[in-house]
C-alpha cells in the first residue's frame, strides 16, 4: 500500500468541496493507494516531463506523483475538469 501525501493547495480545495464530492474524491484515492495501476481508476498520464498522473472522480480531477521507490503518492491538484486543465 502507498502511503498518500498532500499538497497544502489540495487541502483547501478539498474542503471547499461539497460533502459528496468529499467522499467520492476520498475513496477514490484511498483505492488508488492499494494500487496505483489499477485500470478501473480511469487513470491517465497528464505531464510526461513531470511524471504527473490524473484520476478522474466524476467532473472532479486529481493531479499527482507516484514515487515507487518510497511507495508514495503526491496528491499535488484537486479541482473541476475545467479549471484543472486550463490552469494547471
Amino acid at each position: 500500500m502507498y502511503k498518500v501525501f498532500y499538497h497544502r493547495r489540495v487541502q483547501k480545495q478539498f474542503r471547499r468541496l461539497t460533502q459528496s464530492d468529499r467522499k467520492k474524491v476520498a475513496e477514490k484515492i484511498k483505492l488508488l493507494s492499494h494500487n496505483p495501476n489499477n485500470p478501473q481508476l480511469n487513470i491517465a498520464p497528464y505531464l510526461e516531463a513531470k511524471k504527473s498522473w490524473r484520476i478522474r472522480i466524476g467532473n472532479l480531477r486529481a493531479i499527482y506523483t507516484i514515487d515507487k521507490n518510497l511507495q508514495t503518492i503526491l496528491v499535488e491538484y484537486l479541482g473541476f475538469r475545467g479549471s484543472v486543465y486550463k490552469g494547471h
